[in-house]
């Protein structure tokens, strides 16, 4: 290794102390490492009483030429928790190996005549398109939703009539031609009439779609709690205990999600820094403010040292006989003499149960 700023200025390097007189820091690489520029600042610019070097290097010397691309995560579809899913990835897949025969052509192969290596590529292929079926068929288990706009009957409707209303906008210009679903889809809405709609009409509809999607966006959750607690009455109506329970779980946890969504949007984003000033409770049960260096110290130290390490002193364990007799470690002279099978109980010791 060599001392990058030296032999990048050709100077000697003076003291980076400032007290001293010699060189008493340094910075040192390989030769592998491409120096670009180096320098010392003079005293007062670093943290502290010594200089501060300054190195400049290539990127690639330190993540090479072709670096890891960082990629968002995709969620998976398939989480067996959910409801459902398992039921329909397993018939997905079943249909996709039923379709394409993929039990009957790996039996084919496993009766055929050929050599080690093509039977090996055979499998491999059969394989690799089991792998395709799987994927899709965990693509069909559950769809992903944005969550902008909380879901209830009434945001739904206006959300499909967005959908439908654009839908005939693209048919008009000749962008769709199955009008079998998409009519069938405007009467699912309650659009009467679908494709005799001019154009003028739709943008019109479309507008007004959009600004019901925002108050929905806006004042959707009343919305939403009703929808839940309408779907909880038909359920206990039903005796259903099993969606009772689900749609209980969907309600306590979104409750939850809001209570911290609050606490978080009025403390705002979090700010590491010092802590200037404790709250300190007193024995009588007043609380006193302190806010001299000294005593904050002191504060965080008695809560941290007197009551976090101490906690585990309430444990039964730790309030019996045991404890005087063994200590933490067993080190004790009793606990030598009961390693050694010379130690004899007491007459008034309470010996535990024994276990069977």
């Amino acid at each position: 290794m060599r001392e990058v700023v030296g032999s990048f200025t050709g100077k000697k390097v003076g003291p980076t102390f400032f007290r001293g007189s010699n060189p008493i820091d340094g910075v040192w690489a390989t030769s592998d490492i491409t120096i670009s520029n180096a320098c010392i600042m003079p005293v007062g610019y670093g943290i502290g009483d010594h200089r501060m070097f300054i190195i400049d290097f290539i990127t690639s010397d330190i993540i090479g030429s072709n670096p890891l691309k960082v990629v968002r995560p995709t969620a998976r579809r398939l989480i067996n928790k959910l409801p459902g899913v398992t039921t329909r990835y397993n018939e997905a897949l079943n249909k996709q190996i039923e379709v394409h025969r993929l039990i009957e052509r790996a039996g084919q192969l496993d009766r055929s005549i050929c050599s080690e290596r093509k039977y090996i590529k055979g499998l491999i292929r059969l394989d690799t398109e089991l792998t395709h079926y799987m994927r899709y068929a965990e693509k069909r288990c559950r769809k992903f939703k944005s969550g902008r706009i909380p879901f209830s009957p009434e945001a739904s409707l206006w959300i499909k009539k967005t959908q439908v209303y654009r839908s005939l906008l693209k048919y008009h210009a000749g962008k769709i031609r199955n009008r079998g679903n998409l009519k069938r889809s405007a009467r699912r809405c309650g659009i009467e009439n679908t494709l005799s709609i001019p154009p003028k009409v739709l943008y019109e509809r479309i507008k007004v779609c959009v600004e019901q999607c925002d108050y929905f966006r806006k004042h959707g959750k009343s919305h939403r709690r009703k929808h839940l607690n309408d779907r909880l009455q038909v359920a206990k109506d039903k005796e259903d205990d099993v969606a009772e329970k689900q749609i209980l779980a969907i309600i306590t946890r979104e409750k939850e999600k809001s209570k911290w969504n609050r606490i978080k949007y009025v403390l705002g984003k979090q700010r590491a820094g010092a802590c200037f000033k404790v709250q300190i409770e007193q024995n009588d049960g007043t609380i006193t403010e302190v806010s001299s260096q000294e005593e904050v110290q002191q504060a965080i130290w008695d809560n941290v040292h007197l009551k976090r390490f101490y906690l585990a002193e309430e444990a039964p364990i730790c309030n019996g006989d045991l404890r005087g007799m063994f200590g933490y470690n067993a080190t004790t002279m009793t606990a030598r003499r009961i390693l050694r099978g010379t130690f004899v109980f007491p007459p008034d010791f309470e010996k535990p149960p024994e276990r069977y």
